[in-house]
């Protein structure tokens, strides 16, 4: 694993930041915990830190790379996030960062070569292949570009919200507070701007300490500072060194004493809402003596490890940790106590009620009348760790599932996108990262579709429905597509999140069985059942504009002989030829249809008279006299017609194709191709013949 000291390339960077505007106040929390921490201590120490603090002690992830972007060191917390070992030396920076990030990246590192202290956001690819948000500085180091990152947290709007609050708590603190980096001011409080006499804080930030500090005794915890105006004030003073915003820095601490019993009264109040800061703090605080006795314990160290302050304080830190890790920590903190080696690391925690959980550890060194002490943070990163297994695991069901998965931000830009997305579309998953989603439209649905679709999501948050989309090879698909919109705790949308499943051939399926269900088989004309909607809904169009409606019956003769001396798919053959035939002899508003084996049945509408059907009966009588080759067969087939009148013949489909059946077995007993409309007499005749035959039947058996 690569080190950087602060003797290398982080104090370089500072050199080359040096003179630049102080950079915002992030970390008042760990400011102010220091602050409460030392005001045990008996004497105060000098401004400069400690030799030998690496970068190994910030709890910020610190990345170098040189100009062309390939990786040249790394500190640990950028090692235990990201994963970096030995291997990752002289790889490219993009390599670490999530897929569409480049972008951001790139500008962020161009800015930083431009205005040091540049911040960008991009997320980097995790040690467990989870995409972590986090927010960037850059900075130039010479030849090498430094990066200082952290963990985004809950927004910018909340974090203003922290900062201003913190600004609040730290101004009305009634001590001068002050952080000198590189030997200038680079923060003070209200309360030491107006101890030194200056009229608001930013007067005094880049003025040098030295300047200020008229006199301090090396290692004394008195002091006289000089005010703008020339005049000297006599401060008890205390010097800690910390960690600000990724920098070696100090932290100042100063009380007037020129007024002791006000000054007293004053620090009772400061403490006090220090005190109250540092309940507000989610990580626990300690500080154990060189022997590993626990010295102080904060609140939130309480509700963490739930044991209560004088519970822990005075005894072992060892009570603190599982029996398995109590070595290994003795180890790195008397490496730490003998070789100033950085001390930062995640390691396993244990509770009052025996459950051990994972957290990550900081100690930082430091001086008071009872010597050496160590000041400990621990951050419990059990939540963490259970929101990266569960981002991992949902990001693996996405991969596995069959239906596509897009998320995009706002504006429609694509940030991710699954397996099956790539399999659907056709696209890699490169080639649509960091593009507009409208790169699948297909251009076939109407502008209206898309408006409602939007209009509907901005309302209520979530669409569905069916949507034509294009694959890369440009084939349109119609796929169904669910939306929902992902709102942050403010109500603002941040990312649409849309679900699709490719439906083209459920569609064609169900186009099949629909033509299977209303369409013969064989000649493709309308069946039975399509015929009687069809001829319902013309009666119905008749009944309305006072019009006639004929159905045509058309039987072949002597079909079942084709059948049975040519065979079915002969007969088949001219079963479609003649369907052909039928529908180019009628007008394109009439219907053919095939109602059983050799009958079919043309229905005309719109008639104003019934002898306006016999023009094409007889062009359907006609398409018959031409020779029929089927199958290298050439033959000759009639058709006898029979036909019946609505509304004069009847008003129901069963009682008009009853009468046309009628009318057309008077054509087949009478003579080969013709036709004959329905008579009454024609019903008359067939019962009496039905009656006969059935008397016949009886006849015999009833002697």
């Amino acid at each position: 694993m690569a080190y950087l000291t602060v003797g290398g390339a982080w104090l370089l960077m500072l050199d080359h930041a040096a003179g630049l505007a102080a950079w915002p106040l992030l970390l008042f929390s760990t400011v102010l915990v220091q602050i409460l921490l030392q005001r045990t201590i008996a004497a105060a120490e000098p401004l400069a830190g400690p030799a030998g603090v690496t970068l190994d002690s910030l709890a910020d992830m610190v990345i170098v790379v040189d100009r062309d972007h390939r990786l040249l060191g790394w500190n640990r917390a950028a090692a235990a996030l990201a994963g970096f070992d030995a291997l990752w030396l002289g790889r490219r920076l993009e390599d670490a960062f999530a897929v569409g990030d480049d972008a951001a990246l790139t500008a962020g590192l161009t800015l930083g070569d431009e205005v040091p202290g540049a911040e960008f956001e991009a997320r980097l690819v995790g040690a467990a292949g989870t995409t972590l948000p986090c927010r960037w500085t850059a900075a130039t180091a010479g030849h090498v570009l430094v990066l200082s990152g952290r963990l985004a947290a809950g927004g910018h709007r909340a974090a203003a919200d922290r900062e201003r609050v913190l600004h609040q708590m730290v101004d009305s603190v009634g001590q001068l507070i002050a952080v000198v980096v590189g030997g200038k001011v680079v923060f003070v409080n209200r309360t030491g701007a107006a101890l030194l006499g200056a009229a608001a804080p930013d007067d005094l930030t880049g003025i040098s300490w030295g300047d200020l500090c008229q006199h301090q005794p090396r290692g004394a915890a008195a002091a006289t500072l000089r005010r703008r105006d020339g005049s000297a004030v006599d401060v008890d003073i205390i010097a800690i060194p910390i960690v600000y915003e990724g920098r070696t820095a100090t932290l100042v601490q100063a009380r007037d004493v020129t007024e002791v019993q006000r000054g007293a009264q004053a620090l009772d109040d400061s403490e006090s809402q220090l005190r109250q800061v540092l309940d507000l703090i989610g990580d626990a605080v300690l500080t154990v003596d060189p022997s590993g006795i626990v010295r102080s314990f904060n609140p939130a160290a309480e509700r963490i490890f739930g044991y209560g302050y004088h519970e822990v304080v005075g005894r072992d830190l060892s009570l603190l940790l599982p029996r398995s890790r109590q070595s290994e920590h003795a180890r790195a903190m008397a490496g730490y106590a003998s070789a100033g080696e950085a001390m930062q690391r995640t390691v396993s925690a244990l509770r009052r009620d025996g459950s051990e959980f994972p957290v990550e550890v900081s100690v930082v060194e430091r001086l008071s009348r009872e010597g050496r002490m160590f000041t400990t943070v621990v951050r419990d990163i059990s939540e963490r760790r259970r929101t990266e297994a569960r981002l991992l695991i949902a990001e693996k069901v996405l991969e596995c599932t069959v239906e596509g998965v897009m998320v995009t931000d706002p504006r429609g830009t694509i940030q991710w996108v699954n397996a099956a997305f790539c399999k659907i579309s056709g696209f890699e998953r490169e080639e649509v990262m960091g593009e507009s989603a409208g790169l699948l439209k297909a251009g076939s649905e109407g502008g209206d579709s898309y408006r409602t679709m939007w209009k509907q999501l901005r309302a209520v948050g979530h669409w569905e429905g069916e949507i034509w989309n294009r694959r890369k090879d440009g084939e349109a698909y119609l796929e169904w597509l669910n939306i929902r919109a992902v709102t942050d705790t403010a109500g603002m949308v941040t990312h649409y999140v849309g679900v699709f499943s490719d439906i083209s051939r459920n569609k064609r399926a169900e186009e099949t069985i629909k033509h299977l269900t209303y369409y013969d088989g064989v000649t493709r004309l309308p069946n039975r059942y399509l015929f009687r909607d069809r001829v319902g809904q013309a009666l119905e169009r008749a009944h309305r504009s006072d019009r006639m409606v004929a159905l045509v019956l058309v039987g072949l003769d002597r079909f079942k002989q084709v059948n049975e001396t040519l065979g079915h798919a002969t007969g088949d053959a001219l079963l479609r030829e003649v369907a052909e035939r039928l529908v180019r002899s009628v007008r394109s508003q009439d219907t053919v249809a095939r109602l059983r084996g050799d009958t079919f049945c043309c229905v005309l509408t719109d008639l104003a008279h019934t002898q306006d059907a016999t023009p094409v009966v007889n062009r359907v009588l006609e398409s018959f006299t031409p020779s029929f080759v089927l199958n290298g067969h050439e033959l000759f087939a009639t058709s006898s017609l029979g036909i019946s009148i609505f509304p004069a013949d009847g008003s129901e489909v069963d009682d008009l194709v009853q009468k046309a059946e009628a009318a057309m077995s008077r054509s087949k007993d009478k003579a080969e191709s013709t036709f004959h409309y329905y008579a009454p007499e024609m019903n008359v005749n067939s019962m009496e013949r039905l009656r006969l035959e059935t008397d016949l039947r009886k006849a015999i058996p009833q002697n």
